[in-house]
């Protein structure tokens, strides 16, 4: 790859706009889809829903919130300067074998915890744009983190999640939303929870506010959510990567491919390169990598 960027996933308020669903389902479109390496990583302090979405038992999540793995073993690296690309994966844990990587967050609570992460951040982030092709961060909600404006400013593009509430859409678009950080950044709309039968279509909505730019969906899908609070969102995407019918689940596809096609044109890289054929799993290959309990 030629360049390494970094795309943080934001959005004005919490649990609203399927911020960590949206991060989820690029990277899982991602890392099976193209011959990049990709880490997924977030700044959450009081939930880990990223790693929830992904690993199949409470046992699992709780082995990579060790110290020896996740931000908090980075972390305690970082302070001391001996974090560094080659070592940065050791602490990270393989979705996608050679493609997809997640860094646990922090099991820790509290301001020393906290400040600790705020003073490692840039350096952590540094060792991962050297270390994968492409980082996106699920950054806390909100314009009151300092951990978020960190992110923001050290991100490449940043992916703002709203969703079809017209009052929430009149105050972003009059720029009363926005975090101070993303003003003279790249960004690029998604909108969340997306009701395709709304009177408020992203086109509609593009109409009314008078914006010219693209405004990306990612559709409410009974399918998704339901792989999505059972841990099974990889594989959701594995299994029904190349369905034909137009049914809920390809339009969801659909829409995430379309998503995931405009972070990648940020790699600024040879597309051939991309476009190689990549590994394919199987059912089996699938289960294997996730194992289930009973």
């Amino acid at each position: 790859m030629k360049t390494s960027k970094v795309v943080a996933f934001w959005s004005p308020f919490q649990g609203q706009t399927g911020q960590t669903l949206a991060v989820a389902s690029a990277g899982s479109y991602i890392g099976i889809n193209y011959n990049i390496s990709t880490l997924l990583m977030h700044t959450h302090f009081t939930r880990s829903n990223l790693e929830n979405v992904f690993l199949p038992s409470e046992k699992d999540i709780k082995s990579i919130l060790f110290d020896e793995k996740g931000i908090d073993a980075v972390v305690k690296l970082a302070r001391t300067k001996q974090l560094s690309d080659r070592s940065l994966t050791d602490y990270t844990t393989s979705l996608v074998p050679g493609r997809l990587e997640i860094l646990a967050g922090t099991s820790k609570t509290g301001s020393e915890a906290f400040t600790r992460i705020t003073e490692t951040l840039p350096y952590i982030i540094a060792c991962a744009r050297k270390s994968f092709d492409l980082v996106l961060c699920d950054a806390n909600p909100g314009s009151n983190s300092d951990i978020t404006g960190i992110i923001l400013e050290n991100s490449d593009l940043v992916v703002v999640c709203l969703n079809q509430n017209l009052e929430v859409l009149k105050e972003f678009f009059k720029g009363h939303l926005l975090h101070p950080e993303i003003q003279n950044k790249k960004y690029i709309i998604l909108l969340g929870n997306y009701h395709k039968d709304s009177i408020y279509t992203s086109g509609y909505i593009k109409r009314l506010f008078k914006y010219q730019n693209a405004v990306y969906t990612l559709p409410r899908c009974t399918g998704l959510m339901d792989a999505y609070n059972s841990h099974d969102i990889l594989k959701h995407f594995f299994t029904n990567n190349d369905v034909k019918e137009p049914d809920n689940n390809n339009m969801v596809i659909h829409e995430v491919e379309k998503l995931a096609s405009r972070i990648i044109l940020e790699l600024e890289t040879d597309l051939g390169l991309l476009l190689n054929p990549v590994k394919k799993y199987s059912l089996i290959d699938i289960l294997n990598i996730f194992p289930r309990k009973g």
